[in-house]
Formats: structure tokens, sequence, C-alpha cells
């Protein structure tokens, strides 16, 4: 699937959330982040590194990188997402990691530097973290101090201070911990978010994951397994099988292939083999024609929201991005006529690329030669 939606450009590598025609037809910072993430993984490094230079090829020059860009690399946000300057960084970062090459960290250090600088700016001085309007959930649920993005801003601070040896970056990197366990957790578990009142949010969210997914604590934390059976009891969908991404979802309500995948990740990596291998099976008879998708939804959900969704679609600022989103209602209203459960944005690479990561830590994947598909397809 990966060759359909990439791009060679003087040997940078743009790989859009999934192919023409579907509801994200951008670079996403977040998506190729994550990405990069899991094919050093798998040992891709010429594959990362080339995807790493589109992200240093993109960088603003104050050091922040944005929502999403066009395959040529210009902006189309219209959003703020402050979650994806760390990604951005936890990424190149493992790049540099796994390719240990001191050339290789000349080349980058100044754009992690710029990164590191921004992340440092735009911390709060009295809580110690990262506001975020909106972060991997992509609107405004967890707008505050919330898990996913600190954790994030956490491990690339800590990274880079590892790689680089900055004492500043280790600095902060010790006071961002202090601050994330001294706000962000309550009542023997990790809670989403907390506000600049400082009132938290506690409702069951797949960011609860956060602390394991950015490699924080280890996967055996007491805090992360009461965090994980929490979001498991409140977010397991008993009709469909998977799980939700947060309580109370109105996008089309429904289980998320990628974050069901995160959950298999970690009850395979804590050893809870059975659990991790029921969720995998349930991806896989959820396949169509071996592409995952973002969701799914019942019939009865889709009709329910169909027309706020066409709403929120006519008002979205890209164009680019109203046309896909109301192709991609299109699509499940052709679903509806013949299903009872639709399928949304299929296929989607960060769904992908969380069960390939899950395979991984389940001992069915040893790696794969994505380096062969994607270079064929770029020279045919």
């Amino acid at each position: 699937m990966f060759w359909r939606c990439a791009t060679l450009q003087d040997d940078r590598l743009a790989i859009t959330a999934g192919p023409d025609g579907i509801s994200y037809p951008f670079v996403y910072t977040r998506d190729l982040s994550i990405f990069i993430r899991y094919v050093v993984q798998t040992g891709n490094l010429r594959t990362a590194r080339q995807a790493v230079d589109y992200l240093l090829y993109v960088q603003s020059s104050w050091g922040e990188w944005v929502q999403r860009y066009d395959v040529a690399g210009q902006p189309k946000n219209d959003k703020l997402q402050e979650d994806n300057t760390p990604l951005a960084l936890w990424a190149i970062l493992n790049y540099l990691a796994a390719a240990d090459n001191h050339e290789e960290q000349q080349r980058c250090e100044g754009a992690i530097r710029l990164g590191v600088e921004w992340i440092t700016a735009n911390l709060d001085r009295k809580m110690g973290l990262l506001f975020a309007h909106s972060s991997n959930h992509e609107d405004g649920i967890n707008q505050g101090f919330d898990l996913w993005t600190n954790s994030a801003c956490l491990r690339a601070v800590e990274l880079a201070g590892a790689i680089y040896g900055w004492e500043e970056a280790k600095e902060l990197a010790s006071e961002l911990r202090s601050a994330i366990f001294k706000h962000l957790v309550h009542d023997g578990r990790f809670v989403r978010t907390i506000d600049r009142e400082h009132v938290r949010k506690t409702d069951a969210d797949i960011i609860l994951l956060a602390p394991f997914y950015f490699q924080i604590l280890p996967a055996q934390h007491e805090l992360l397994a009461s965090s994980v059976d929490f979001l498991c009891e409140r977010l397991f969908d008993a009709e469909l099988g998977g799980y939700w991404r947060y309580e109370q979802d109105v996008y089309f309500p429904g289980p998320w292939i990628l974050y069901s995948a995160m959950i298999a990740r970690y009850f395979y990596t804590v050893g809870r083999r059975n659990e991790g291998d029921a969720i995998v099976q349930w991806i896989f008879a959820n396949s169509q024609q071996g592409y995952l998708p973002e969701h799914l939804l019942t019939k009865e959900m889709f009709w329910k929201y169909r027309d706020h969704q066409v709403r929120r679609a006519n008002n979205m600022p890209v164009e680019e991005m109203k046309e896909a989103r109301l192709r991609e209602i299109g699509k499940l209203d052709e679903q509806a006529q013949q299903c009872d459960v639709l399928y949304y944005a299929c296929p989607l690479l960060w769904s992908h690329m969380e069960t390939v990561a899950a395979l991984l830590a389940g001992g069915y994947l040893s790696g794969f030669d994505l380096e062969r598909d994607l270079y064929a397809a770029s020279s045919g």
C-alpha cells in the first residue's frame, strides 16, 4: 500500500496519509513521523533518511512543524497542533540513533536545535508543560496541557540530550517529566488533559497510552497498567469489537483500527499475548482486500451523524480537504445502501503502521523490505 501514496522529489520522500481519492490527501507531520519511527525499527534506513529529508525541508525558520503539507512541501494546515513539532523531532532523532552516523547527526543538528528551542519558548512556565490547541485527535477535545503532546515533548528532548549531549536539553527533560507526573496523574493513573485552571479531564482516551507509546515509562509500570485497564473498560465497542479513541466521540462514532493496534502492541509488550492476538485477528477480519481503514461505524451511527459531518466538511477552509471529506462521505453513502458496517478512509497509512508495530511486538514480523517496493515503484 505504501508506494501508492509515496512521492520522491529531489530525493525527499513525501508520503500522504492515504492514496488519491480518500479523506486525507496531504502529508501529515504526525503520520510521517510515526512512519519514520517504524521503518527505522525494521531497518529501512534509506527510506527513513529520505522521509527525514522531507521533514527537514518543511520545518519553519523558527523551528516549528505544522499539521500538514502538500507533497511539494507547501503548508496546508488549518488548525494549531502543537504535537507536530515534538513528533518530528522524535522521528528524526530515532533515525539518528539507529543510523549512528556522526555526519548525519551534524547535518540534522541545526534543525534539532531549532525544534528544541521552539518547545522551550512555547512551554507554559507556570505549568512546565506545552499547551496544545489540538493534537492527535485533530480537534479541540483535549485542548489544554494534554498527555500525548507532552509525552512526545519529553521523549524528543530526552533523545536530543542523549545524542548531542546538550545539558540544557537534559535539564528541560527533567522538568517536563516532573511536570507530567505532577499535573497529569490522578487517582493512580494518567489523565488525558489539564486546563489552565488546573481542572483535569479524566475520561478514558487512547492518549493514556502516550507514556508507553513514547517510551517514557516501562510498559509494566503500575500507572500504565491502571490506565490501560481503565481505557479498555470504557472504550471497547461491544457491538463491533475494537476500541474507540475516546469516550463520547461524535465523529462518526466507532472503533479505530490504529488505536486498537496500539493497545495490541501494549498487550504484547507486557506478555498479554491472547489479548493482543484477539485485537490483531479483529483488525485482519476488518481489512478490505488487504487494506486497513481508519475506523468502522454502524449504518445507524452514520445516518445519525451524517448531516453534522457534511456541515463540518463544508466549513473546512482548505478546499482540497473539503472536497476529500465530502467524497469520503459519499463513499459511506454508497456503503450504507448495501452494508450494516461501514469502513471510513480506506486505506490509511497510520492504520497500517500501527498494525505493523503490533505484529513486530508480537513476534509475528521481524521486518519487511519496504525499500524494494518503494524504489521499484518510483523507478517505474
